[in-house]
């Protein structure tokens, strides 16, 4: 082996050693970012997981049941209102108006619904619990489908709430 080969080995083996150099430093730049996001969502990820765990065990621990409660017929509604009103009342609810609409009943489904338009007036709190509670209804199975909130006029420290409830009622197909 001759000077001038020998040269040429060790420039082709720096060249080489420069670009794996140069390969890896790029990787890092490009990819050391990602990396690092990878790993911030991986723990943001593992803290939701163990948060939805707990939470799961919680609803999984609730012994809740609907054995009380019952669909209740067209003929049952105001019954179902008078307990509404009577659990509203006593959690501090003004109702302004309840509006019963117009039975909707589907072929496919094996319950009608009795839309129930309601305005009220309740602290915030109030509200709250009122709206908390209405699964604890014997009479009724009810559900909120929308509501609007803002504050009252007439007094600041109440909301003025419109809202529609859904009452589940026996009779479909």
């Amino acid at each position: 082996m001759n000077k001038f080969e020998f040269i040429q080995r060790k420039m082709a083996l720096g060249i080489s050693i420069a670009i794996a150099l140069i390969v890896i430093v790029i990787h890092i730049s490009l990819y050391a970012p990602l990396i690092k996001k990878l790993k911030v969502s991986c723990l943001e990820y593992k803290a939701v997981e163990k948060y939805l765990k707990g939470a799961r065990y919680a609803i999984e621990q609730t012994d809740m049941t609907l054995e009380d409660r019952a669909i209740i017929t067209e003929d049952e509604v105001s019954l179902a209102i008078a307990e509404l009103t009577q659990h509203g009342k006593l959690r501090g609810i003004n109702f302004i108006s309840i509006k019963p609409g117009e039975i909707i009943s589907e072929k496919e489904l094996l319950y009608k619904i009795l839309p129930l338009e309601i305005t009220m007036s309740a602290p915030e709190q109030k509200f709250a619990s009122f709206i908390g509670t209405l699964a604890n209804l014997k009479r009724s199975v009810i559900k909120v489908k929308s509501f609007e909130a803002a504050l009252n006029i007439e007094n600041e420290k109440k909301l003025k709430v419109d809202m529609v409830l859904d009452i589940y009622l026996l009779g479909g197909r």
